[in-house]
């Protein structure tokens, strides 16, 4: 278990706290078991922002806006086969979150401009999805391993912002190889396409991330116990990473 206070100016004082009981069925068998609470503190932007990037609207903060609060509930499954060599992790979670921020827009005739945007905590959101790993050890120095994680997201107000804030699927392919004193490590990845919102944008500015795939390599050279050389390229199928 465990337990934290946190005080700031923006979300006051916040407890967080973790409760995790572990279950070894036999020697190559475990699960796992945990709760946890925590809440995401207000920025100062949706706090304290006085902002007018148009004639037709101003956004104005909320000084009264409540921290939001996560509950997360996960169950995981570790285990060991074919004598050690294969390794299997898998998970399922559900997390709730209430009193997520949101924008609120309305009408305001006695003051120019005629529109304020304004943050309150009216949004309720959950998350629910699974991740898996396999991993195989050929020999000592020689492995590799698979990753995979699903998550869907859904909230009361159909914000695209919290619905398709992360990628849907997540997959990773790779391994790694000894040769004497040279080292081979690549990673092969994959998301699903996503929203984000560029910094310093309002959420006029979504922007909509399409399916990404990049390739990580390194070759390290090992003279001695205690110095290695290394030559890495990540995203290599990009010129440019978002």
């Amino acid at each position: 278990g465990a337990l934290a206070l946190e005080n700031s100016d923006t979300g006051g004082t916040q407890p967080a706290y973790q409760l995790t009981t572990l279950w070894n069925a036999t020697k190559q068998h475990a699960f796992r078991f945990s709760y946890a609470f925590a809440p995401t503190l207000p920025n100062l932007y949706k706090k304290s922002v006085n902002h007018q990037p148009s004639s037709f609207g101003r956004i104005v903060g909320n000084p009264d806006l409540e921290p939001e609060k996560l509950q997360s509930y996960e169950m995981s499954y570790l285990g060991q086969l074919m004598q050690g060599k294969l390794q299997v992790e898998s998970s399922i979670f559900y997390m709730d979150v209430d009193d997520v921020s949101a924008s609120e827009s309305f009408a305001n005739p006695d003051t120019p401009p005629p529109f304020l945007v304004t943050f309150d905590n009216s949004n309720h959101a959950t998350a629910v999805g699974l991740e898996g790993k396999l991993s195989y050890r050929f020999s000592r120095g020689k492995s590799v391993y698979a990753n995979y994680t699903y998550e869907v997201l859904s909230d009361d107000l159909d914000d695209i912002m919290v619905v398709d804030s992360t990628p849907r699927h997540k997959f990773n392919l790779g391994g790694i190889a000894r040769l004497g004193r040279y080292t081979l490590s690549a990673n092969g990845g994959y998301k699903s396409d996503y929203a984000t919102i560029p910094a310093n944008r309002s959420a006029a500015f979504i922007r909509k991330i399409s399916d990404q795939f990049r390739l990580d390599l390194r070759l390290a050279y090992q003279p001695n116990d205690m110095l290695e050389f290394a030559l890495a390229g990540q995203n290599l199928l990009e010129s440019h990473h978002i």
